[in-house]
C-alpha cells in the first residue's frame, strides 16, 4: 500500500478556504475507495503549532500501486496543486511525498 501525502502550508485564517479546495478532491478520491483523509499538524518536536504562524495541512490517501498513484499525481494532483497555487501564493507552499506501508 502506498500512501500519497500532499501538504500545504498557509497563513492563519485560510484554513477554511483550503478545505473549501479539497473538498472536491476529497469526494472524488472517496468515490473511488482511496481512502481520503485531511489533517492539521497541532504539535511539532512536542510543543504546541502557535496559532499565529502558518498552518501546515496534509491531504492524504491510499493506493494499491505505484502506477496508480503516479496516474492520480499527473492528473488530479497537478491540478490540485495548481489550483492552490493560484489561490494561495505567494503567502504559501505546497509539497508531496509518497510513503509505502510496510509489514512488521
Amino acid at each position: 500500500m502506498y500512501i500519497y501525502n500532499t501538504t500545504f502550508m498557509i497563513l492563519p485564517g485560510k484554513e477554511k478556504a483550503l478545505l473549501e479546495l479539497l473538498a472536491p478532491a476529497v469526494a472524488l478520491c472517496q468515490d473511488r475507495g482511496l481512502n481520503p483523509r485531511v489533517s492539521v499538524m497541532r504539535e511539532a518536536a512536542g510543543k504546541p503549532a502557535p496559532s499565529d504562524e502558518p498552518s501546515s495541512i496534509a491531504f492524504q490517501m491510499e493506493f494499491h500501486s505505484l502506477e496508480s498513484l503516479h496516474k492520480w499525481e499527473g492528473l488530479e494532483g497537478a491540478e490540485l496543486s495548481e489550483r492552490f497555487i493560484r489561490t494561495f501564493t505567494p503567502e504559501a507552499m505546497v509539497f508531496s511525498s509518497v510513503f509505502e506501508t510496510l509489514d512488521i
